[in-house]
Parts: C-alpha cells; sequence; structure tokens
C-alpha cells in the first residue's frame, strides 16, 4: 500500500532546497523518474546516491513510532524538524550499515536514488502525532 498521501497530509509547511542543502535527518519530498516520493535522509550523498528511509510504503502510525524512539530535531537554517539520525562513516556496503541502523520492518524501507534524476526538492515541517510532539515539539 501506498502511504504517500497520508504523509502528504502531515506537511504543515515546505520549502524548496538544493541538493547541496541536503542533512541526515531532513525529510523531504521529491520527484524521481515522474514518481513523487518523500522520505527521511540518512546520508545525502554516498556514491552518487541520496540514501533515505522511504516514507511512501509505511504508515504514519509507524513513522510516528520511529520518530518517537529516534528523536525529533530541529534543523536550524530552515526552522524546520527532522529526524534525529546519528552521524556515521559509512566505510562498508550501505546495505549492510543501515540494516543494523534500520531495525525491524524498518529496513524494508531503506532506498537510494541517484541525484541526478531527483527534481523537484522540498523541505518538509511535518506534523507528528501528539506524543511525539509533545516529547520533542
Amino acid at each position: 500500500m501506498n502511504y504517500l498521501n497520508e504523509h502528504l497530509y502531515r506537511k504543515e509547511s515546505s520549502v524548496v532546497i538544493g541538493k547541496s542543502s541536503l542533512n541526515k535527518g531532513m525529510i523531504v519530498s521529491f520527484r524521481y523518474k515522474n514518481l513523487t516520493r518523500m522520505g527521511v535522509i540518512l546520508n545525502r550523498n554516498y556514491q552518487g546516491k541520496m540514501h533515505c528511509l522511504s516514507l511512501n510504503h509505511i504508515p504514519v502510525s509507524d513513522f510516528n513510532k520511529f520518530a518517537l524512539n529516534a528523536g525529533v530535531v530541529l534543523i536550524p537554517k530552515f526552522n524546520k524538524r527532522g529526524i534525529a539520525i546519528p552521524k556515521v562513516e559509512m566505510s562498508e556496503s550501505s546495505k549492510r550499515f543501515y540494516s543494523t541502523f534500520l531495525k525491524g520492518d524498518f529496513q524494508k524501507f531503506y532506498r537510494t536514488f541517484f541525484l541526478n534524476n531527483i527534481n523537484g526538492l522540498l523541505l518538509v515541517d511535518y506534523k507528528f502525532n501528539d506524543e511525539v510532539e509533545k516529547l520533542f515539539g
């Protein structure tokens, strides 16, 4: 099932950003090969690809649980919320690395996107559920 519309509905605001402004933890929407995607940036550019957790197939309730466990941070330059993603050096296979970081079903939602095929990049200020908002809002 595709949950993209449910996640887009949770968008409080958004701002156009360039690929060079991407940072880990940002929640973004973008066009990739003529399809709208939404995801959390895990690594903005590793081997010419943007690595992210795709929100298109994650129910909103599960994403809120993920945010509750990982933490929510404010991205000061843009005044938008994102997910607290730890800083790491990827010297091994990216898939192997993220399989240890992303627990359980979230491993299925790890995706890479060639940067040169990404268009219409928007940084999203995501409206989490009340439990997450109270802790991190």
